[in-house]
Order: C-alpha cells, then sequence, then structure tokens
C-alpha cells in the first residue's frame, strides 16, 4: 500500500543519511588538517615567494582616414612606469633608479608611492610615455627591483598637430560624474575618451575592449607563468569625407590671414571636403 503524506522515514533510512553525513563531514576535515597542517610550509612558501598580477592589455582606438584613406588620426605604441606598492620591497632604490634613468624628481616619485600604497594589489602609473630607451633601461632594472612594472599602452597620434583638429577633437580621461553613466559601456577610471569633434560624437565607435593577462611572479617580481589571457580588441576605423590636401590649403589660409573659417562642401552630395577654423588648438 501506498505511504501516507506526511508518514516519517523509517530508523533504518535515517541511519543511514546521519552515516553518509557524518562521513562527508570527516572527509571535510581531514582535508582542511592536511592542507593547513602537513601542507603549511609549502604553501606558506607560495605565499611569500610567488603572488598573482594582472596586467591590463590597451586596445588602440580605431584610426581615422580622409575621403583618399591618408590616416589622419591614429595609434602608438607607448611606455609607462609603473609600480605594485605590494611587491615593494627597496623603496629607497626605487627612488634612486626612477631619478636617475627617467629624472623624475625625488619628491615626485614619492608622492607618487603614497598614492599607489592606497591601491597597492594593482600597478600604479609613476611616469607616462616616457622614451623608449629609458623604458629599456628600467624594464632590465625591474628584474632586481620586486615591484617595478613597465607596462605597453596605445597613445593617440596627431600627425597634423593643429591642421583639422576641431574636426577632430581630443581625449582626456573620464570624470568620475562621467563615470557613473559609462560604466554600463565598460568604461573604467582612467579610461580615455573623446572630447569635440569626431573622437566625441563617434567615441563609442571608435573605442576598443581592453584585455588582460593574469600572471604569477615571484618574490623578485619576474613572472613565472601565464594563468590567463584576454586579448584586447581594437576600435573601429572612421572614414571622414574630408580631403586633407585641400583642408591644409584652407588652414594655411587662414593662418596667414589670421582668425576665420572656412567650409568647403560638394554642392551635389552635401559632403564637406574641408572644414577649417582658427585660432586651433594641438590635440
Amino acid at each position: 500500500p501506498a505511504r501516507r503524506r506526511g508518514a516519517s522515514m523509517s530508523p533504518v533510512r535515517q541511519n543511514t543519511i546521519r552515516a553518509g553525513l557524518s562521513g562527508l563531514f570527516i572527509l571535510v576535515a581531514a582535508g582542511l588538517v592536511y592542507t593547513q597542517v602537513f601542507r603549511f610550509d609549502y604553501y606558506s612558501s607560495l605565499s611569500r615567494n610567488n603572488s598573482i598580477r594582472i596586467i591590463p592589455i590597451y586596445a588602440p582606438r580605431g584610426k581615422i582616414f580622409d575621403r583618399n584613406g591618408n590616416v589622419l588620426v591614429a595609434s602608438r605604441l607607448s611606455f609607462d612606469a609603473a609600480v605594485v606598492y605590494r611587491e615593494l620591497r627597496d623603496k629607497e632604490r626605487l627612488i634612486q633608479l626612477l631619478n636617475e634613468i627617467a629624472g623624475i624628481p625625488r619628491p615626485n616619485i614619492a608622492r607618487s608611492l603614497v598614492a599607489a600604497s592606497l591601491k597597492p594589489y594593482g600597478p600604479y602609473v609613476i611616469l607616462e610615455d616616457m622614451e623608449k630607451d629609458k623604458a629599456l633601461a628600467l624594464e632590465e632594472a625591474s628584474m632586481e627591483i620586486p615591484g617595478l612594472v613597465i607596462e605597453t599602452g596605445a597613445r593617440r597620434h596627431y600627425p597634423y598637430n593643429e591642421t583639422a583638429s576641431h574636426v577632430f577633437g581630443y581625449l582626456s580621461e573620464v570624470t568620475e560624474e562621467e563615470l557613473e553613466g559609462l560604466e554600463d559601456y565598460g568604461y573604467r577610471v582612467k579610461d580615455l575618451v573623446g572630447r569635440a569633434g569626431v573622437e566625441k560624437y563617434y567615441d563609442r565607435h571608435l573605442a576598443g575592449v581592453d584585455g588582460g593577462m593574469q600572471i604569477e611572479v615571484d618574490n623578485k617580481g619576474r613572472q613565472t607563468r601565464v594563468l590567463g589571457l584576454r586579448e584586447p580588441s581594437n576600435g573601429k576605423d572612421l572614414y571622414l569625407t574630408i580631403d586633407m590636401p585641400l583642408e591644409m590649403v584652407c588652414d594655411k589660409l587662414l593662418l596667414e590671414n589670421g582668425a576665420g573659417a572656412i567650409i568647403v562642401m560638394n554642392p551635389k552630395t552635401g559632403e564637406i571636403l574641408a572644414l577649417a577654423s582658427r585660432p586651433a588648438f594641438d590635440p
């Protein structure tokens, strides 16, 4: 006959469940004892001598071309000197090294280390966009100075300087107020966003998606192995109707004759071929 609803388990079944649960707790306890007692030296050594570091890989923004395929705006390789405060062992030696090789005043380095101590687990940039020879020298020295990291990134490059600056606009770091509305789109603290011109209007089109690498380092900050990698995704390119040789002619006319603006348009299509304005600025 079917068991009535609400009827209790049999004593044999209750004892079986209790025994099973007791066995599981014994296994968990044995695992904890083995890890914390018998393997203490091993894991303690790993904790002292190795750590996990997250290295960001910044995605280059998309290029901007004119109607003829000439590159108007691009990205170039840059080198930054950063410090992971948690891994730093000899502050005075680091200050001396950055002062001698990179030419950073000692008080500036000291202030940067104070700021780095507030975020001790990630790289804090002390010097941005330094020369390649200085970056190589610091990279070599970093093998003997735990906590010093040389990062590579992408910087915006405007080869035409002030010409068409009002068309391109420029970049600057996102503010805290702006970040509140942009976090859902993947923006983070210290990210660069477009200001004015096509850099602003097409910011989400031009901006790429940053990647990152998770590595294990030893007690000297040297990489021992890669634990994870996410490749960055470059931004999308943008093609304008601007004719850069014509834009340069208009800019030269304004430069010779003072402030003003010149617009050249194809009357049949409405395409803007040149859009020059003075005074200008270097993006």
